[in-house]
């Protein structure tokens, strides 16, 4: 998709319905994050979610290199909030994370040096707990949650940025859009089924069990 669609999509939503909060995935070169930052100065969308796709979990590259310091430059310091996984937190802090410690400390120095919050997953951290940081300037919230263990799921850091999102539009604060989204994804994978040989996040029963509750 060329970088002119991007930002005629955007301008096309934007001017189309309340939006009230918006979230940025993979962006992939640096075309489109030039337009993508260029394009959100011209439109008023509440909190910026950036979800800094630039490594999987499997280690493969979803960034081109020369394009990480436009991300860097024009899009991460516009954030409400960075939500990087293990391996983002580590580009992004210049740091090696081994620990839960490390990973603090990487969220910290993230959130300085984009002068904004940073949520940094714990996913790829071992131990049976799934621990989640949350460093607003110097201030630290930790959110917990046991570890479901799956093999073959896809796509739980993009849904915990997503439902983060979700909750910010819907008005509450970002302490507690992160708690939501946490049991968001724990419930969706809790309630995953079988499909093949991978068990995708079921998104329907979760979303019913948090209502529910």
């Amino acid at each position: 998709m060329s970088p002119k669609l991007i930002a005629a999509q955007i301008k096309a939503v934007a001017s189309s319905f309340p939006v009230a909060a918006i979230k940025t995935g993979m962006l992939f070169s640096a075309e489109v994050i030039h337009v993508v930052a260029k394009t959100l100065k011209t439109v008023n969308c509440g909190p910026l979610v950036v979800d800094p796709v630039m490594v999987a979990t499997s280690g493969a590259r979803l960034l081109k290199l020369d394009a990480m310091e436009a991300l860097f430059r024009e899009i991460l310091p516009r954030a409400t909030v960075i939500t990087p996984n293990l391996n983002e937190a580590e580009i992004l802090a210049g740091c090696n994370i081994k620990s839960l410690k490390d990973l603090q400390k990487a969220a910290l120095i993230i959130s300085k040096r984009f002068g904004t919050a940073c949520l940094a997953k714990g996913g790829h951290l071992d131990g049976g707990k799934v621990v989640d940081v949350l460093c607003v300037e110097t201030e630290f919230t930790l959110y917990t949650a046991p570890r479901v263990r799956l093999r073959g799921t896809h796509g739980t850091g993009c849904t915990f940025s997503a439902a983060l999102t979700a909750a910010l539009a819907n008005g509450k604060d970002l302490h507690e859009a992160v708690a939501i989204a946490k049991s968001f994804v724990t419930q969706a994978l809790r309630q995953a089924r079988p499909t093949g040989q991978h068990y995708p996040l079921n998104f329907l029963i979760s979303k019913y069990k948090m209502v529910q509750h």
